[in-house]
């Protein structure tokens, strides 16, 4: 865990609702390897500045420190519900945020890409070739929504590495053909494995739901249907994991005055975080609609700027360059234009793929959108090229 991003709801949760006082149940929490980051000892909040902690960190362990002392909570508790109530205020603010992000991201995607593309009547080819390297320069913007606007506690765990290994695979076959078609179809296996991986973390946050039930009837390991409360450590990850670490402090430490008023509060929280998972997955959703409206529109006019260059060109190989000062392009540029305006709209895709991750809050979910957005493009651009002439006429 790096320094400065340290996961400070989950321990609030964990050290509220513990049987055991705060700093005991971090320690506890440290030699179990569930926390790694956390200070072996009881250092000082000063100690912890000079180590780079989080100011956030700080104050979760001062208050740490001074319900351990008191022995009395409320101050931890309320410094929880605080903290639960900023995430239900950020989440509440991703619409309008996600709305100012896809305004600027498509003045990357579209508008410029379009103007320069337009040049190409008088310029030739010589416009087309910084084209590619403007939406893979958007990537950085398009990260930010999954990265910095959803909150980590929404964020899918990575997917298992083996599911780039198509997408790599076909990188690696479009250098040689330059086929941006082959690329869609052989990074098609990627997005499926990305599918499941995203099924199978789902999943284990259902089950970590299924879990806090069960336990909050009982604290029977056998009746909540798991072997020993180690394996609550291997279950679920990020908050969701939180929640389960909690329920095993209570069944390691078991009190049963008050197991079942803890486990039960700790349900409520976990009802809540699905709840609001659920809300945010099908806000970010529309991402992915924005993004393929984007690609469609953005093949739709390169068509149409590929017509009337292709037309502009025969026309211009028949009147004198002084006259109307018209670049006409070869045959051979015509297909180069061609396969750069494609080349551009593959990038468009990547771009756009990563925009629409916000949905996981994890851009490393990206190959499941890439191969959708490259064919549409793709087909969008070629069927166009195919109605444009019979919407404007022959010239």
């Amino acid at each position: 865990m790096k320094l400065g991003k340290e996961p400070v709801l989950e321990l609030a949760v964990i050290t509220t609702y513990s049987p055991q006082p705060p700093l005991t149940t971090l320690h506890f929490l440290k030699k179990i390897g569930v926390y790694k980051f956390l200070p072996e000892e009881n250092v000082s909040v000063e100690e912890l500045k000079k180590r780079k902690f989080s100011d956030e960190f700080c104050e979760f362990w001062q208050e740490a420190q001074s319900a351990t002392i008191s022995g009395e909570r409320e101050g931890l508790r309320s410094f929880l519900e605080e903290k639960f109530s900023d995430l239900k205020t950020r989440l509440d603010m991703i619409d309008f945020r996600l709305q100012t992000y896809l305004m600027a991201l498509n003045t990357f995607l579209l508008v410029l890409p379009l103007i320069l593309s337009v040049m190409t009547i008088f310029t030739g080819t010589e416009a087309v070739q910084p084209l590619v390297f403007i939406p893979l320069c958007s990537l950085p913007i398009a990260l930010v929504p999954p990265l910095i606007l959803m909150p980590r506690e929404m964020s899918l765990k990575n997917p298992r590495p083996l599911v780039f290994a198509p997408i790599v695979a076909a990188t690696l076959v479009y250098f040689f053909t330059r086929n941006i078609l082959l690329l869609a179809l052989l990074s098609i296996p990627s997005s499926a494995l990305t599918f499941i991986e995203e099924k199978k973390a789902l999943k284990e946050i259902e089950e970590a739901g299924r879990i806090l039930r069960k336990a909050a009837q009982s604290p029977n390991i056998k009746f909540i249907e798991i072997k020993d409360p180690e394996e609550l450590l291997e279950r679920g990850f990020g908050f969701s994991k939180a929640l389960l670490v909690a329920l095993y402090i209570q069944l390691a430490f078991l009190q049963t005055k008050s197991y079942f008023k803890a486990v039960s509060k700790l349900l409520s929280i976990f009802r809540e975080y699905h709840s609001s998972l659920k809300k945010i997955r099908e806000r970010a959703g529309s991402v992915l609609l924005v993004g393929l409206i984007i690609i469609t529109v953005a093949a739709a006019s390169f068509a149409i700027v590929f017509y009337t260059v292709s037309n502009t060109s025969r026309i211009a190989r028949e009147i004198p360059y002084s006259t109307y000062r018209l670049r006409p392009l070869s045959e051979h540029e015509l297909l180069d234009l061609r396969f750069k305006l494609l080349e551009v709209l593959a990038a468009m895709s990547l771009a756009l793929s990563v925009l629409a991750t916000t949905r996981e809050a994890n851009p490393l979910y990206f190959p499941l959108y890439l191969p959708l957005l490259i064919l549409v493009s793709y087909f969008t651009f070629e069927a166009c090229l195919q109605i444009v002439p019979l919407w404007l006429g022959t010239w």
